[in-house]
């Protein structure tokens, strides 16, 4: 939900807090426990999420215990358009062109503890714990070396729930396949009214601007 808040904010459309917890509910049954990021974006493109106001995070919503009017008011919060993205490349490309990403990766132990502060990497896996999906909004060049701004849902993680990840997280050592999906464009809803925009969280404000996609790697939108 927050990558598709995100996408709003990047093509120019009023913010609203969204509900992940609608969306869990359409996919498994109201419980994180692992979604395949493919479904939820099929849920997002088909059905959409409700303001957070009808679909708090607050362990009451499950399938089919929201109102109508939750179901009706997600129709005007759907993603019109993703893609896939395949490699790391165009996970950086997607990003140079100011498109939220969504990735899954393996997690480590020590990445639950989310304490290595600000303007630091997050470390690579120790011992696994298992997938882990978060959503990217930024990309900066340090020495050659491309770092990916990454947000968190988790409460009290790191800074402000934000790190820096690079190439080897994604490293198929550990097991997992490479799983990422960009959002392009969000319903454009007239009844859009907000102006309270969060002071992070915003593409504009953290896109890198020394990405070459060309040089680096293709960008593929089909």
């Amino acid at each position: 939900a927050e990558a598709m808040e995100v996408a709003r904010l990047a093509n120019g459309k009023a913010y609203h807090k969204l509900s992940a917890v609608f969306m869990y509910a359409q996919v498994n049954g109201g419980v994180d426990r692992g979604s395949r990021i493919s479904d939820m974006i099929a849920c997002a493109k088909s059905m959409g999420t409700c303001p957070y106001e009808l679909g708090p995070d607050d362990g009451r919503f499950k399938k089919g215990q929201f109102s109508n009017d939750a179901y009706k008011q997600a129709t005007r919060f759907r993603v019109l358009d993703a893609f896939r993205v395949r490699t790391f490349e165009e996970m950086c490309s997607a990003l140079s062109l100011g498109r939220p990403v969504v990735s899954g990766f393996a997690c480590g132990a020590n990445f639950t503890k989310g304490n290595w502060g600000d303007n630091e990497v997050a470390p690579l896996p120790d011992q696994l714990v298992g997938g882990h999906a978060v959503l990217h909004v930024g990309i900066k060049i340090v020495g050659g070396t491309p770092l990916i701004e990454t947000v968190n849902s988790w409460a009290n993680w790191n800074r402000d729930g934000c790190t820096w990840m690079r190439r080897e997280h994604w490293d198929a050592k550990y097991g997992f396949p490479f799983e990422a999906y960009a959002i392009v464009n969000m319903l454009d809803d007239p009844e859009d009214t907000s102006d309270d925009i969060p002071a992070i969280r915003h593409v504009s404000a953290v896109v890198g601007t020394d990405f070459n996609p060309e040089s680096e790697g293709e960008h593929r939108e089909p």
